[in-house]
């Protein structure tokens, strides 16, 4: 038995029916194996709960719109199927993977006559993400806004996070990316904040992906728990000056950071707001 991976009798849902996942194929040509032209989120559940569901269908739908493909998003029959699944499968807690693919047709990157597929899985996940993680600066810089739609999630967009992760030092629990201009952009599949002069600090979107989880957190925990937090350019000074940080995503939650290599080896992973940060997150992500 796979970890972390949908079971061979567990049900999927593919193109508008619902299949064994041992039963679902995929054609040999199939354009986005050759080109990486899928998009996805990747979505979580806890105890019956989905968090944030439809602010992923609608970032889903905002990917879908940039790669120019003519696909609608039905927000209410695919949080039914979603549901659906999670039910089928006997799921409380877990891990959703929504995914769209250009299918079998040109052998071209232009992608001539290919059919978007339409694949909904899911698989039991509950493990905690707590314990402090260390960091060390990607081998590999992330490129401009003008280079890459960062609004965009597609697998496409990891190239650079599988390369770099798998390159890391043993030591290193995860990367951190920079801009040419040495600026933070993000981890391999997490966004990253900063505290720096009692101010709680994430790169502009403009440079990485825009986050649900660090949306969340910029947004609603901020007013919340009346902590300062705002988007802004962060520079490795700044990454230096800073006295805590963390990383938080879907998959991972909030997860504190205890250095980073050659730049810090003491952030306070014991910082008050960060405490409350995580807390609030435990609490809201189950509502």
């Amino acid at each position: 038995m796979l970890k972390n991976h949908p079971q061979e009798s567990s049900t999927i849902w593919l193109n508008d029916e619902y299949v064994l996942y041992k039963d679902a194929n995929i054609r040999l040509m199939t354009h986005s194996l050759s080109y990486a032209t899928s998009l996805f989120e990747g979505i979580r559940s806890y105890n019956g709960r989905i968090f944030k569901l439809h602010e992923h269908l609608v970032r889903l739908e905002r990917s879908i719109s940039i790669m120019g493909w003519d696909v609608e998003i039905d927000y209410k029959k695919t949080e039914d199927r979603i549901h659906k699944l999670l039910e089928d499968n006997g799921i409380q807690s877990g891990y959703i993977k929504v995914l769209l693919y250009l299918g079998d047709g040109s052998t071209g990157y232009m992608g001539t006559n290919c059919k978007v597929n339409f694949l909904i899985s899911c698989y039991a996940f509950d493990e905690p993400f707590n314990k402090p993680i260390a960091l060390e600066i990607a081998n590999f810089k992330k490129p401009e806004p003008e280079s890459f739609p960062y609004k965009l999630k597609g697998s496409a967009g990891y190239l650079l996070s599988y390369l770099s992760f798998n390159s890391k030092s043993a030591s290193a629990d995860d990367v951190l990316f920079l801009t040419k201009d040495e600026l933070v952009s993000e981890c391999s599949g997490s966004n990253i904040f900063f505290k720096v002069d009692n101010e709680w600090l994430t790169p502009e979107t403009e440079v990485c992906l825009d986050g649900i989880t660090a949306k969340f957190i910029v947004d609603e925990a901020s007013e919340a728990l009346d902590i300062k937090i705002r988007y802004s350019r962060i520079s490795l000074d700044m990454v230096k000056k800073a006295t805590s940080a963390f990383t938080c995503g879907t998959a991972v939650g909030v997860v504190p950071i205890s250095s980073i290599e050659g730049i810090k080896d003491n952030y306070d992973i014991f910082d008050n707001e960060l405490k409350k940060i995580i807390e609030y997150y435990e609490v809201k992500k189950q509502c």
